[in-house]
């Protein structure tokens, strides 16, 4: 298992969480559609993380069991990163953000069928109230309007991504850069159907936009969150993630010109309130524990 500082891990997870709050931004700024965007974005971040994070020895070490888990990991982020796409191409950045948000909800119940812990009652409180943040965030509840479409395939979204937390600490042994390489190599074949697809033109006219994507958003941002995720709990990690909802906001009205209306701010603290409040006993309880340990 990897070491992490404690002076790096505050400053990978704020370079991650800026650069994740970029990302819907940049998507819904380039005229390529959701296929063409995921093909260059993981094409790019293969050739990337194998030639600055991979060493040659430690793909020659993979077992079976390990190479399986990778496949699982590129799975699970493929389908995420497509319906996340779609979400803020058919609706705004700023829905689809916040339709990711509630990764923490699924998180709670897909550690429950994994064995990790049952749902509490605070945890059904907390899907309670993210239902009604997403109500009163969207402008009609009617999937004919393009917002609330968008915001209702980010929440699919958002249960693929949520499984990733799960398989990572579950084989901290792979070094991070391994896991970063099979993550993207194995999300490829999401995104192989729509290759006929691809929009080539718009890449050579929106180059500006991909290379930020690529360089910021693709390899920079999912490869620190992989070592964050992997170092801390993920009571921790999904509350941390909602610090980019603000900025997703921000950026969003001042690049994209989107409106920010009292609804969707409200809705957005509500979803952002719910996964932090269903939090609170563990943090707590992991307070008392390390009180003991530093009595003892």
């Amino acid at each position: 298992m990897e070491k992490q500082s404690r002076f790096n891990l505050p400053l990978e997870a704020g370079l991650a969480l800026i650069s994740f709050s970029l990302t819907p931004i940049f998507i819904k700024g380039v005229s390529a559609n959701s296929v063409t965007i995921g093909v260059i974005r993981l094409g790019f971040a293969v050739l990337l993380t194998y030639l600055f994070l991979v060493k040659k020895n430690e793909l020659k070490s993979l077992n079976k069991k390990d190479i399986y888990a990778l496949v699982g990991m590129g799975l699970l982020f493929g389908v995420h990163w497509l319906t996340y796409f779609l979400s803020i191409k058919i609706g705004t950045a700023v829905m689809a953000f916040m339709g990711l948000c509630t990764y923490g909800i699924w998180l709670t119940f897909l550690g429950w069928i994994f064995g990790l812990r049952k749902p509490t009652g605070l945890d059904l409180l907390s899907l309670v109230v993210v239902t009604v943040g997403s109500l009163i965030a969207v402008p009609e509840f009617s999937f004919e309007n393009e917002e609330t479409l968008g915001l209702g395939i980010a929440i699919f979204s958002a249960l693929f991504f949520a499984g990733l937390p799960i398989l990572q600490q579950q084989n901290t042994h792979i070094s991070s850069g391994v896991r970063a390489l099979g993550q993207y190599t194995f999300a490829i074949p999401i995104f192989a159907f729509g290759l006929f697809f691809m929009e080539w033109n718009a890449v050579w006219e929106d180059w500006y936009y991909f290379l930020v994507l690529i360089a910021v958003c693709t390899f920079l941002a999912h490869t620190l969150w992989l070592r964050v995720t992997t170092h801390v709990p993920t009571t921790v990690s999904s509350i941390l993630y909602y610090l980019s909802m603000p900025a997703t906001m921000m950026f969003s009205y001042l690049i994209l010109s989107e409106a920010i209306t009292f609804e969707k701010v409200t809705g957005a603290l509500l979803i952002i309130l719910a996964n932090v409040m269903k939090f609170l006993p563990e943090l707590r309880k992991r307070k008392r524990m390390s009180k003991t340990e530093s009595v003892q």
